[in-house]
């Protein structure tokens, strides 16, 4: 059951701001004025976007609970922060195809992973308490737009290893494979500098490469921002071909298939001192049904699937799979409902430099995103973490989300 400070720990969540996710960056800008809580400015904001400035402040806040197992049946609020500003050079009255993004975001509250106990993170919005320049970047295209480079501080999982019906779910390893994620890669909320470079050959397919700083940020020191590139970093390098068949509105919506290394230092599941880390992953979305106004709104389907070394990885293999379903009920057709799955499996090597260790550590995620205004958002969510951290010591957890969205 629910403890009191459990109840009154939400009651002062749903009570505060809460968010929208990163990947509706552009889905509110420049809407009515009851697209926005503060609605007064929606004449400003349609000004800048028109003069190719868009301005974003929006908020999430997740109240996160363990019912049963884990390690301590505790429960907390995490949050997000974030403020955007997006430029177009071609409303500037510039230049044509040049875009640019500084995004700041302020990390805060508890850490579910240490009553959770997980090696996955149950919540996707989790980091250490600071605020942080989370994205600063540039980017140009080339030839008719089927040739983009970008530079500057940026968030790879952005570009690389995403999975568009994977977004809606709450669990870390749905946003991005935990074969990468595991060891510090430039993503949230740690990023670094980085380019990356995409090829459209045709309007169905894309070639993509990116080279970022190996250690990027400053994970362990909260209020640094730390872009500079030391010799011993490496480099991590990502590369990702992709095809999404143009004008589909039902079946195969993307696959895409992605290899990644990093040639900077690391200790090995042995204790030996290596160089070069490396893994692959392979994803899909499918969708099979759709409405015939609203193309957007039916069922998907996404499978992940992901390998690391396993001699300098603990986790050598995920899976992922699960269905989101848009407009599930009816009259509401910009809620999410989703069911998902994933399993993180221990390489052979690791368990046998750690007796004792479980195979592999699963989560079952089911979730609701009820869109109550064009700015706020209430997501409750379930998740079950089976044999968390693969410790045999700690039980099967049984977490509560409930998480907020506002655009203000």
């Amino acid at each position: 059951m629910l403890r009191c400070k459990h109840i009154l720990a939400l009651l002062v969540f749903i009570s505060t701001p809460g968010i929208v996710d990163a990947q509706d960056i552009e889905n509110l800008a420049g809407g009515s004025p009851d697209s926005f809580l503060i609605g007064g400015l929606s004449e400003e904001r349609t000004w800048l976007q028109e003069h190719g400035a868009v301005v974003r402040v929006f908020a999430t806040n997740d109240y996160v609970g363990v019912v049963s197992g884990g390690i301590d049946r505790k429960g907390g609020i995490v949050g997000n922060f974030n403020s955007t500003v997006e430029l177009d050079t071609d409303k500037l009255g510039l230049w044509e195809g040049g875009k640019a993004l500084v995004y700041g975001v302020g990390v805060y509250g508890a850490d579910p992973t240490k009553f959770v106990g997980d090696y996955q993170y149950t919540d996707n919005i989790e980091g250490i308490d600071q605020y942080i320049l989370y994205q600063a970047w540039y980017s140009q295209t080339f030839i008719e737009d089927t040739l983009d480079v970008l530079m500057g501080v940026h968030d790879f999982n952005t570009d690389f290893a995403i999975s568009e019906f994977a977004l809606p779910l709450i669990n870390s390893s749905f946003w991005l494979p935990v074969t990468i994620s595991q060891r510090a890669t430039p993503t949230f909320p740690t990023t670094g500098l980085g380019v990356r470079i995409k090829v459209q050959p045709t309007a169905s397919s894309s070639i993509q490469y990116g080279i970022y700083d190996g250690h990027a940020g400053s994970p362990n020191r909260p209020l640094a921002w730390d872009i500079r590139l030391r010799r011993g970093d490496g480099a991590f390098h990502i590369g990702e071909v992709g095809y999404t068949p143009e004008g589909v509105t039902t079946g195969l919506k993307k696959v895409a298939v992605g290899a990644w290394y990093n040639s900077g230092n690391l200790v090995d599941n042995k204790g030996n001192p290596r160089s070069g880390n490396y893994g692959t992953y392979l994803l899909g979305d499918y969708q099979f049904t759709a409405e015939e106004v609203d193309s957007t709104q039916g069922l998907g389907f996404f499978l992940q699937l992901g390998q690391a070394d396993a001699k300098r990885n603990q986790i050598s293999r995920y899976f992922g799979t699960g269905f989101s379903c848009k407009g599930l009920i009816p009259d509401r057709n910009d809620d999410t409902a989703w069911l998902g799955l994933n399993i993180a499996r221990n390489s052979s090597d690791f368990r046998a430099a750690n007796q004792g260790r479980e195979r592999s550590e699963r989560v079952v995620e089911v979730g609701y995103r009820a869109s109550l205004t064009p700015y706020l958002a209430i997501s409750p969510d379930l998740q079950y973490v089976i044999n968390p951290f693969m410790n045999p010591s700690t039980d099967n957890a049984l977490v509560v989300m409930v998480r907020s969205e506002i655009e203000l």
